[in-house]
């Protein structure tokens, strides 16, 4: 199967790059630079796999639409249109391929943007600007820092983890209309600095947030009849609940075979590995070394087989075997590869 891997491009690295991955064997080979982009920390297919979009993580940030060439998967740029916010770092489709939902980090905001037919991107049809900022870490939160947004899988509501505000925002997605409405909020502990969600894939109504300056794991009950989350239960991500000061959560995905949830922690440069119980609780049954540097982003192929680990500080993306009954890795150190400064790993 195809592998994408965006990067930083502030040093050696030039955009999105191009691999192929043998799911028997967990080898990769590389196949080229697949698309020039400046600093496309995240990037997210269409349903068809047919485009790719990316968020230009710059000060004048932008979302970027590549089409997919279907014999050597290379990407070629389509069009970009401004994110009205610095460092749009974080993007989701919804449900009808029809809308991008984005995250501009710096800028504190959010927004939506709509895809044309023939996967061009438009003008942003809905923008809204946070304003709370707990300060709690001053250097952290000293303002507004829009980190993510997620669809709920009813795909009507929009959930985002604001860093500076500690604050989870839920909005109401008119798919026809292409805008956000405020609808609820939950509010994390002055300091939390939540930064990722997901949901999981074999129970709909719960789903998992980490925080990257406490880093603590949520796991919450969501209720897509009245778009409202309640906190289920928050633990560790960190051995033992140790805290340096210097580790910061950053990924977190459910397997999508196994009841098994990861996240990565940088600083610590572990994913800590949980259990998922049926009624969404977590049991933390390991803290697995990335062998590397700052753990920004993994991902788990298609089979369920194989997790790569993009460390953006080593240069380098780790793969690991996953245990098909435990969901533990086993560090394959022979088929790493090498590439400044990995950041979104993402397989065709």
């Amino acid at each position: 199967m195809a592998l994408y891997l965006s990067t930083y491009t502030s040093g050696k690295s030039e955009g999105i790059y191009l691999y192929s991955l043998d799911a028997e064997t967990g080898s990769l080979t590389f196949k080229g630079l697949s698309g020039k982009a400046s600093n496309p920390s995240w990037i997210q297919f269409d349903a068809g796999q047919k485009h790719l979009y990316g968020a230009s993580e710059d000060e004048e940030g932008c979302i970027v639409a590549f089409k997919i060439d279907e014999t050597t998967k290379n990407l070629s740029v389509i069009n970009s249109v401004p994110s009205h916010g610095a460092d749009p770092c974080h993007l989701v489709l919804d449900k009808s391929g029809r809308h991008i939902l984005y995250a501009n980090y710096s800028g504190g905001s959010v927004g939506v943007i709509p895809i044309n037919m023939d996967g061009s991107v438009s003008e942003v049809t809905s923008h809204i600007q946070h304003e709370r900022a707990t300060k709690a870490n001053p250097q952290r939160q000293e303002k507004a820092h829009a980190h993510s947004i997620n669809l709920d899988p009813s795909g009507k509501f929009a959930i985002v983890l604001d860093l500076g505000g500690d604050i989870a925002e839920v909005y109401a997605f008119d798919e026809q209309k292409g805008t956000l409405t405020h609808h609820d909020s939950f509010t994390f502990p002055n300091g939390a600095g939540p930064r990722h969600l997901t949901f999981n894939p074999h129970n709909p109504r719960q789903c998992f947030a980490v925080t990257e300056l406490s880093n603590d794991v949520y796991s919450f009950d969501f209720d897509p009849s009245i778009g409202k989350l309640t906190k289920v239960q928050s633990v560790s991500a960190m051995p033992k609940g140790e805290q340096s000061g210097k580790d910061f959560a950053a990924e977190i995905k459910v397997h999508p075979k196994l009841p098994v949830l990861y996240t990565s922690v940088r600083g610590d440069d572990t994913i800590a590995i949980f259990k998922i119980d049926s009624d969404g609780k977590l049991t933390l049954i390991d803290n697995a070394s990335t062998h590397g540097e700052h753990p920004r982003h993994f991902n788990i192929d298609n089979t369920g087989k194989w997790l790569l680990c993009a460390n953006k500080d080593s240069g380098r993306v780790e793969v690991f075997a996953v245990d098909q009954q435990t969901g533990r890795l086993t560090w394959h150190q022979d088929k790493a590869i090498e590439r400044a400064d990995p950041v979104c790993v993402r397989f065709w």
